[in-house]
């Protein structure tokens, strides 16, 4: 099959997401990377538009997609996702409830083991904690709970600045507060390759709100990090595979049985567990066996 993968912003996870998808059909099929609509006389038998049901959100151009394919297939989140558009297929990475209809179809969750591995100074506790986001927030807690870290240790954290160390917290905090709800992005978004160093170097990943696909912990996790984080932050299902920890404000992290998870042993075993389950080999095969499915032209 002639097969085309577009995205229609730069986000990080878009792009990477694309990139897989090109890397894994690529292996059978041809396939051309794209950024919007095709363009001129670029032909395919199948587009696979990358992004969060991008069709809808972005109010794409039905006969724009189609003068240039014959099969329009869109990626989002969850299975039970009534927004309808015109999409021949859509893809999603996360069961919740029924799939509710026959074109849809469920794609691994994927971690790119290139770029995700252990690279870490054991002398010096490394924390990651993930950048704020106004959705059901609890930075604050995360910092009650590192104030209470008795080990050497650093913090790496995603800000307005990109990803800092051993960052001032009332500075964040006030000025999370001055900014408001929706009034601005609260951190830079950075390339993923970027934020991809600082997950190697860390040995506890502390995400800050709750997460509606949780992707975070797989990748850090094939970094051979241990994830700590309250209950109910990421959807269920998504901590198969990911060494983890659950904390509230009645149970604190017990810094010391966490710091025993972190030896170069137990990052091997983390990575092993994370690759078992979100390994890129299972993504491929996924996406390569739905093609088989479709019907040829």
């Amino acid at each position: 099959m002639k097969i085309g993968v577009t995205t229609f912003q730069d986000d990080p996870w878009e792009q990477v997401t694309a990139a897989a998808f090109v890397e894994a059909l690529g292996a059978r099929h041809q396939v051309a990377r794209l950024s919007g609509y095709p363009e001129g006389d670029q032909q395919f038998d199948l587009l696979f538009v990358i992004g969060v049901r991008p069709l809808w959100r972005f109010k794409l151009d039905e006969q724009r997609l189609r003068r240039h394919c014959r099969i329009i297939c869109e990626t989002g989140e969850y299975s039970l996702d009534r927004r309808a558009t015109f999409a021949d297929y859509y893809g999603y990475f996360l069961l919740n409830g029924l799939n509710l209809a026959e074109n849809n179809f469920r794609i691994p969750r994927f971690v790119r083991d290139d770029l995700l591995y252990p690279d870490k100074n054991d002398d010096l506790l490394c924390i990651f904690v993930d950048h704020y986001l106004d959705r059901a927030p609890f930075l604050e807690l995360v910092v009650e709970q590192i104030e209470r870290c008795p080990f050497p240790h650093e913090v790496l954290h995603q800000t307005f600045e990109g990803v800092v160390r051993d960052p001032d917290w009332g500075k964040i905090l006030a000025e999370i507060a001055r900014i408001g709800t929706g009034k601005a992005p609260y951190y830079k978004t950075l390339p993923f390759e970027e934020v991809a160093a600082g997950y190697r170097r860390a040995h506890v990943f502390m995400p800050t709100h709750v997460e509606t696909v949780g992707v975070v912990p797989t990748e850090i996790g094939a970094c051979g990090a241990l994830t700590l984080l309250p209950p109910r932050t990421v959807p269920d299902g998504v901590l198969n595979g990911v060494a983890h920890v659950l904390y509230d404000r009645d149970n604190p992290v017990d810094w010391p049985a966490v710091k025993a998870q972190t030896t170069p042993e137990r990052q091997a075993q983390h990575r092993q567990g994370v690759l078992a389950a979100y390994g890129f080999d299972n993504f491929s095969r996924a996406l390569l066996a739905f093609l088989e499915t479709i019907p040829s032209g």
